[in-house]
């Protein structure tokens, strides 16, 4: 355990998800309590995240508190680099053994509070009890904790100026995110930057939508709930029932919540208008009685009603109740209401039906314009390799006809030159005078008989001589 001047232990070992991770020693802490029954905190919210940063991401974390966020983020993510702040120095002890021991990528963890150049701090920040990651030196900051103000402080400014830049930056400084976004322009609209900020139910998150979309970034909200049914030690009991966290990531374009998150009970939902992100707060739930948690559907809307029209349990159908909190609502104003609710549902489908329709028929003509410019282009080429198909013959059938042609006249030359040498043969006198021998012998046996004879004897004295 780490120790103060006075011996006091400042912070314990829990064993988590990310490791053994020091939180405070304090069983009333709300973040160490997580940390001790889930094993994590807000786990879903880093994997949420982790899908739209790139490879060898860098990232920083300003309001660190313990490192969870960022130990988280490197778990669910490929993560290069972490830069933690933390203005809250009975903290910052845990926050550096955590890193030391459990953030494998190269890092730091700064003592700071960071600050408006032009609005400094007055004084001490507070905090509530139970709950030192809610240490806030906002000028409305409210709790019975009091938190001493750090020695140091920076600005945005100065921690975003790194090179490479940081591709992603979380803000979670109680209060004072609008007021430290607005005195750094630069870090909202630079495109290589996402920007990841607390969202509570509070008007101040109202106008930092409002900043946030001048930029004509995309804005997503996403909220997860305190409870991950898929918490690291598989624990069903939760501490917060219904309960969940949110947050508004600028600068990342809109992907679908993965189905394991979905199941979880988390939700996301683009921001065109500030009126967006009211309506998303007002389907968040923040709070329910544990009583709820094993309520069937029809119960929870029934009660839900019955809150709605102001109605309580206590003084429900009381015939000592005054006004609407207690006394019967109006059947037919209410029916005029719901009526008046279904209709403009149905008006909201139909407007959707004919939206869905008009986006078919655009898809279909897109597709249809697409299919003629692939036809056009099937015929061109087709046009194309018939022309080059019919040079190709031309030019094989004038190259078939020249060989014919040398052909015919290599056997001209040959049929007129044996016609010479034939004739050249009976002209001669060696032709002539056997022609004669031949025809005479054929006409005369005895000279024939004689000849033969005669080359006989021939012969023999030839013979007759060798021997």
């Amino acid at each position: 355990m780490g120790e103060g001047a006075v011996g006091k232990p400042l912070f314990r070992f829990v064993d988590s998800r990310y490791g053994r991770v020091a939180v405070p020693d304090d069983d009333d802490d709300l973040i160490g309590r997580f940390v001790a029954h889930y094993g994590e905190w807000a786990y879903l919210e880093t994997e949420y995240l982790a899908q739209y940063l790139p490879r060898r991401a860098r990232v920083l974390d300003i309001g660190a508190f313990v490192g969870t966020f960022s130990m988280g983020i490197a778990l669910a993510a490929d993560v290069a680099y972490c830069c933690m702040v933390e203005a809250n120095e009975a903290v910052t002890p845990a926050l550096r053994a955590n890193a030391t021991a459990l953030l494998e990528c190269p890092h730091d963890a700064i003592d700071a509070l960071v600050v408006d150049p032009a609005a400094h701090p007055a004084g001490e920040g507070r905090a509530e009890a139970g709950n030192a990651g809610s240490a806030s030196f906002a000028s409305d900051a409210a709790g019975p904790k009091k938190v001493a103000i750090p020695s140091n402080t920076t600005t945005l400014d100065r921690l975003t100026a790194q090179v490479p830049p940081f591709d992603l930056v979380k803000l979670d400084v109680e209060g004072m995110e609008l007021q430290l976004l607005a005195s750094c322009p630069a870090l909202l609209s630079d495109r290589r930057c996402m920007l990841w900020v607390e969202c509570n139910e509070h008007p101040r998150s109202l106008a930092l939508a409002e900043l946030m979309l001048q930029t004509g970034r995309p804005l997503l909200y996403f909220a997860w709930p305190s409870h991950n049914p898929h918490n690291h030690r598989a624990t069903t009991v939760p501490i917060f029932p219904f309960a969940c966290e949110a947050g508004l990531l600028l600068g990342a374009t809109p992907m679908r919540v993965p189905e394991r998150l979905e199941a979880a009970g988390c939700t996301a939902h683009e921001i065109h208008t500030v009126e967006d992100l009211r309506t998303a707060l007002w389907q968040t739930p923040r709070w329910a009685p544990d009583d709820w948690v094993d309520l069937p559907l029809p119960q929870l809307v029934s009660i839900a009603s019955h809150l709605q029209a102001g109605q309580l349990p206590g003084t429900f159908l009381r015939p000592d109740a005054s006004g609407a909190a207690g006394g019967v609502v109006d059947p037919g104003a209410r029916r005029e209401l719901q009526f008046a609710h279904f209709r403009n549902g149905r008006l909201r489908d139909a407007l959707a039906t004919a939206s869905d329709l008009l986006s078919d028929t655009q898809s279909g003509l897109k597709r249809a314009i697409a299919c003629i410019d692939a036809q056009r282009e099937a015929l061109e080429r087709a046009r194309v390799d018939a022309a080059e198909a019919a040079r190709q013959t031309a030019a094989c059938m004038q190259h078939i006809q020249s060989l014919h042609l040398a052909e015919t006249q290599q056997m001209l030359q040959a049929e007129r030159a044996s016609a010479s040498a034939l004739a050249a043969i009976q002209c001669s006198l060696t032709w002539r005078i056997a022609r004669r021998v031949s025809m005479a012998a054929s006409r005369i046996p005895l000279l024939r008989r004689s000849i033969r004879f005669a080359a006989r004897a021939r012969r023999g004295i030839a013979e007759g001589r060798g021997a």
